[in-house]
């Protein structure tokens, strides 16, 4: 098996202890808008509930048909995301 193939399988197996070292993947991470008026146009397959995201409190809106995940604009700058274009 060659490097590259290594690589992939590690981060496949997930964490790595095997070297004295802890070493988690990078999240991949994509985020996008979500108006009141879309939340309000909802379907009855979204629930509520309050989730915890890097250490800060989040109302979550969780729709079991969504294709995407949305974030408020005011909690993506609390974060320290930027702003991506995805059209």
């Amino acid at each position: 098996m060659n490097n590259r193939g290594k690589e992939v399988q590690a981060r496949l197996e997930g964490p790595s202890i095997a070297q004295g070292r802890l070493e988690a993947p990078e999240p991949q991470a994509r985020i996008y808008a979500y108006t009141r008026g879309d939340a309000e146009a909802g379907t009855s397959r979204v629930v509520t509930g309050q989730i915890s995201i890097a250490t800060y409190d989040a109302i979550a809106l969780f729709d079991s048909g969504a294709t995407h995940s949305f974030i408020s604009l005011e909690f993506a700058q609390k974060l320290g995301r930027g702003l991506e274009d995805v059209s």
